[in-house]
């Protein structure tokens, strides 16, 4: 059984940048947003980080509660550092911070970190 589940989860990861896109988009709840990222997170590229957080931002209005910071965590880390490598660049710099600030709500360690980056890049990008 755990083999099969690995097996899956290999096979779920080889999946088409395309097709992950259509998914996070046709994604109806937050819960999806989130299980698509820990599925196929490793694969993203910044596209695709974009697309999840916008997602996740489209999911929110009427929403009293947001998504766990904690669930957030590892496409926080991972937006940060493509930012940080300078894959995150324009205009996706000015939308995921958007997202990122409606769908996490109050600044933490993690976000901080995360708006630093994004402020820095956006700062390179001004002075080129």
């Amino acid at each position: 059984a755990q083999r099969q589940r690995l097996l899956m989860n290999a096979s779920a990861s080889a999946i088409a940048p395309d097709h992950v896109m259509k998914k996070i988009t046709n994604a109806r709840n937050i819960k999806k947003v989130v299980y698509l990222h820990s599925i196929h997170g490793q694969t993203y590229d910044e596209l695709l980080v974009s697309a999840t957080w916008i997602q996740l931002n489209r999911l929110l209005p009427g929403r009293k509660q947001r998504p766990q910071k904690e669930k957030l965590r590892p496409l926080i880390e991972q937006t940060k550092e493509m930012t940080k490598q300078g894959r995150i660049s324009g205009r996706l710099i000015a939308k995921i911070a958007r997202s990122v600030a409606r769908s996490t709500g109050k600044t933490d360690k993690y976000t901080s970190a995360l708006f630093d980056a994004l402020a820095s890049a956006s700062s390179a990008e001004l002075e080129q």
